[in-house]
């Protein structure tokens, strides 16, 4: 079921290429990376002097002029054949330069590299590498690095618990990142996937995959509507769980109200403690109907059927706790009031 729910996933990353980027980077980079920029395109074009000027740049540690120096040798220019290992080489160099941009492809060089590495041990080296690298890069902003990572991670054969922990931190730097419109979109659904397979568990969870599959849906992302199915059917899952383990406390406040109620030296305060220890179980069992409720308006068949009886059940199981803290609730107004 994971392959073939994600397998739309390597095709939303590739048709993201030519999307307008708008990355959250450092407003240090702003000036430099335009001026780069300009002189990256007019050596591409032709321009004498330009790839020169990128040149001496660079070697005043210039990084956004060693980035399009590798962008030029990475597309091949007028007087210069696409060298590969020419462009790793100076992303490479912008990289250690903190320049997100070029630690994106720079990481993706590294990824390279280990696919042709000749043992295992270098191959699982340069992999850790290139995954810090492009880590880093999200984290400084760069929106197609967390895009990147993310789908990289959801394509795992068999994701770790850490594994989703990371795309879930990645993620989140994407969607902080100022993204573009139809990159925000993505990472919503990577999120809801990540969700949907990832380890976590309670309402809250599945309502934060809920809501970006819902936003990518609405957006036009068609594989978050075949999506939220799988995700509901978790979510019931996880909710009939902690519905048949919630059980009413050892001594319930009533209990408590009774037991001191001989010999009370400050009416006020025994109640006030007493009411107190039913707070966090009748809050838990407030929470879990109300999601149960909730739900039965997403789900429809078997998962219904099944959410209806579990909450059935929880309601009989409750039903003297819940007596027992109406008359406590009575009790405490009433000596609030004198």
């Amino acid at each position: 079921m994971l392959k073939e729910i994600l397998i739309g996933v390597l095709v939303l990353g590739l048709a993201m290429t030519g999307v307008a980027v708008a990355d959250k980077l450092d407003p240090n980079w702003s000036l430099t990376r335009k001026e780069a920029n300009a002189l990256g395109d007019a050596a591409k074009a032709g321009q004498a002097g330009a790839y020169q000027t990128l040149v001496n740049k660079a070697a005043f540690r210039h990084a956004p002029a060693a980035h399009n120096i590798g962008w030029l040798y990475q597309k091949g220019f007028p007087g210069k054949p696409a060298d590969r290992k020419k462009a790793c080489g100076w992303f490479g160099k912008a990289a250690t330069l903190g320049y997100p941009p070029s630690m994106h492809e720079y990481g993706l060089c590294l990824f390279g590299m280990a696919k042709n590495a000749k043992d295992k041990e270098a191959r699982t080296k340069l992999e850790q590498q290139a995954y810090q690298v492009i880590f880093n890069a999200s984290k400084a902003g760069w929106t197609k690095s967390a895009l990147y990572m993310s789908e990289k991670i959801l394509n795992l054969p068999l994701p770790s618990k850490k594994d989703f922990s990371i795309a879930g931190i990645v993620i989140g730097f994407g969607l902080n990142s100022n993204p573009a419109h139809e990159q925000k979109v993505t990472l919503s659904y990577f999120e809801g996937m990540r969700v949907i397979y990832g380890s976590g568990s309670g309402s809250h969870y599945y309502k934060r995959g809920r809501d970006a599959l819902r936003f990518a849906d609405k957006n036009g992302n068609s594989h978050a509507r075949k999506a939220l199915p799988t995700l509901y059917t978790k979510w019931v899952r996880s909710l009939i769980k902690s519905m048949a383990v919630w059980s009413p406390p050892e001594q319930s406040g009533l209990d408590c109200y009774r037991k001191k109620q001989a010999n009370l030296t400050d009416k006020r305060a025994t109640v006030l403690k007493c009411g107190g220890l039913d707070n966090r179980k009748r809050k838990n069992l407030e929470r879990l109907i109300k999601d149960s409720e909730t739900l039965q308006f997403e789900v429809n068949g078997r998962d219904k059927a099944e959410l209806k009886l579990a909450k059935d059940r929880l309601n009989d199981r409750s039903a003297q706790f819940r007596a027992d803290s109406k008359k406590l609730a009575d009790i405490i107004i009433q000596n609030l009031l004198k």
